[in-house]
């Protein structure tokens, strides 16, 4: 059990480090093409905002929130 949780952890150690630099390279590609500062904020708040629901099983947000 102790190996799946070492596993679990480098998966999302590698997950995390993925997309920060996702983040940075799409925030520094989308200022070179012209995009201000507060529209490619707007995409990375949608962009982040997206992702992190369907990471979660809509039971579980139930449950957390005691809905």
């Amino acid at each position: 059990m102790k190996k799946y949780k070492y596993i679990f952890y480098y998966i999302s150690i590698l997950y995390t480090v993925g997309t920060s630099l996702w983040s940075g390279t799409i925030y520094l590609f989308m200022r070179h093409n012209g995009y201000s500062y507060s529209l490619i904020n707007l995409f990375l708040e949608i962009f982040w905002l997206v992702t992190f629901l369907p990471k979660y099983h809509p039971a579980t947000l139930l449950t957390n929130l005691a809905i």
